[in-house]
């Protein structure tokens, strides 16, 4: 982040929206994309006829559970790693 605003405008399930954020617009534009695709692949696989609103909030959940499991992960493999120092950190510096 560096801290400068900038406002961005994209297409986002074929509705413009103005997105103010400090991210590179190619961060901006990439996590728009994610959520496109998100939303398209929820609504070509549920019922086509769900509204927007739906299918946004169904993407948001999707999202964050993925979210959510990355973070798990993340503190899971955080704890090995701490496991695995502090065996290195006691193992005999003579073998």
């Amino acid at each position: 982040m560096n801290n400068e605003t900038r406002k961005y405008d994209i297409r986002l399930f074929d509705q413009v929206l103005t997105i103010v954020s400090d991210e590179p617009k190619e961060h901006v534009l990439y996590v728009a994309k994610y959520v496109e695709d998100t939303m398209r692949q929820i609504s070509l696989s549920k019922a086509p006829d769900l509204s927007v609103s739906k299918i946004a909030m169904l993407a948001s959940l999707q999202i964050a559970s993925q979210l959510v499991k990355k973070e798990e992960q993340y503190r899971f493999f955080e704890k090995e790693i701490l496991s695995i120092d502090r065996l290195l950190s006691s193992a005999d510096p003579s073998i």
